[in-house]
């Protein structure tokens, strides 16, 4: 199906019914025999019912949905909640309209929820193994293929292999507009909730082409040698609300868990070197999971502060975790944000009270450079401080290296990926995220297939 680039699995069902020649292709004798459509649905849908059995929410748990049925018994399949059914209602809210409703019911002000790419990180060191659900056991599919290219020689070996990770938003064939199963006739702009006919997407926001996307968020991770190669290694669909960085630290930790470069005769249980990513993925969380499961990060560095002169030295971090300001001296603890880490500032200001007030003093006399960094500013220059910041400030690899620009232009190989998967022979046009995550590991496994016939060829 992916290799003839039929992205439909109905229109691929009757392209079998209308070819006896393909129907012969794939065993068998004649094109009545062929399998029906519901027949792919029911097969990928026992699939997640066998392994989602334990946890039926696991990735509906992030929607918000709301029924006026009773609650499904203990009987209900995983796969139900997934499927459209006129008695299941969905309610599109976005964070701050949650957030205000959240706010009226508790009378307490409620705070944005910060450090999720660090609360991943703990919570996938928590692991003792990977989780056994759908995405895991879809993926672990497609790895054998993986494993299948290194030895075959078509990948390079892995102490040469950089993966490249990202991340898209995928548009979802449902509307977005959804059908109202309310009796609120005369008023037409009822906030009533509404049925869709795909219950797992949502709205996304995509920053570069500013625009927003009714659909799912697809992140993958595409390994790449020295040569031209670049075949795509995992591949996780998840709700939009979900972030790239989150996503990432999943994503190395089930690959990692799969020892999959122990079983190829290497000493890592990653069968890469070197962890391709842009910006958007410059954070200490990523560069510590990229520490702990033996990547080296090749991402260009962020720069947050506009008021950095060129022809000034910056502010560094030992390994003691500790920053220090341009002149060398240690920098002072100003406070600690669940986001960002903790806050330095300049150990040339002294705190000082008046009428019960807090303030600071500039003193010149302690710091040691000719002229300050910026007399003006009450704090000086300040640095915030968390688990990774020192690998991300101090790679392994220098960003201003040959090695790190060689490295960091194989990261188009994973854009060039999601080109396969949203144009002519793309994944599949779907309502629903198993079938995309499903179908989406198939058209990676393509890939490989492609591949492979070259080299044979």
């Amino acid at each position: 199906m992916q290799l003839l680039e039929e992205k439909s699995i109905n229109r691929w069902a009757q392209r079998l019914r209308d070819s006896p020649k393909k129907a012969k292709l794939i065993g068998y004798q004649s094109p009545d025999e062929t399998p029906a459509p519901s027949t792919y649905y029911n097969f990928i849908y026992r699939i997640l019912d066998h392994y989602n059995a334990e946890r039926p929410a696991q990735i509906t748990d992030r929607v918000n949905i709301s029924s006026d049925i009773p609650s499904p018994s203990k009987s209900s399949k995983p796969s139900d909640e997934f499927r459209h059914h006129g008695g299941i209602f969905r309610e599109i809210k976005s964070k701050e309209k949650r957030r205000r409703e959240k706010e009226e019911r508790t009378g307490q002000k409620q705070r944005r929820e910060e450090g999720v790419t660090s609360k991943k990180l703990e919570e996938v060191r928590r692991w003792k193994r990977a989780q056994s659900d759908f995405v895991q056991v879809i993926n672990r599919l497609l790895l054998h293929v993986v494993k299948q290219s290194i030895s075959m020689g078509i990948l390079a070996s892995p102490n040469q292999l950089a993966l490249c990770v990202d991340g898209t938003l995928y548009k979802s064939q449902g509307s977005s507009y959804g059908t109202r199963r309310c009796e609120c006739v005369k008023n037409k702009r009822c906030k009533c909730p509404k049925s869709y006919s795909d219950p797992t997407a949502a709205w996304g926001y995509c920053k570069t082409k500013d625009e927003f996307v009714f659909g799912h968020r697809v992140s993958a991770l595409v390994a790449r040698g020295e040569t031209a190669v670049e075949l795509p290694v995992q591949v996780i669909v998840s709700p939009t609300q979900v972030g790239e960085e989150p996503l990432c630290v999943e994503g190395i930790a089930r690959l990692w868990h799969e020892r999959a470069g122990l079983d190829l005769g290497g000493r890592r249980s990653i069968f890469a070197q070197y962890l391709v990513g842009d910006l958007g993925y410059c954070g200490a969380a990523i560069h510590q999971c990229a520490q702990d499961f033996g990547l080296k990060p090749v991402i260009p560095l962020l720069e947050v502060s506009h008021t950095k002169q060129k022809d000034k030295k910056s502010c560094t971090v030992d390994r003691d975790s500790i920053p220090r300001c341009p002149s060398g001296q240690e920098m002072k603890k100003h406070f600690t944000c669940a986001k960002r880490g903790t806050c330095f500032r300049c150990p040339a200001r002294r705190v000082r009270r008046k009428d019960s007030k807090l303030y600071y003093e500039i003193d010149p006399s302690r710091c040691e450079l000719a002229e300050m960094c910026d007399p003006t500013s009450k704090i000086g220059p300040t640095i915030y401080v968390r688990e990774g910041t020192y690998h991300r400030l101090n790679p392994e690899i220098p960003r201003d290296s040959e090695e790190f620009k060689e490295l960091y232009n194989r990261r188009g190989s994973v854009e060039r990926f999601f080109s396969r998967l949203k144009c002519s022979s793309g994944a599949v046009e779907t309502r629903r995220s198993p079938i995309l995550q499903f179908m989406a590991v198939i058209r990676a496994i393509a890939c490989h297939v492609q591949a492979w016939m070259k080299l044979l060829v």
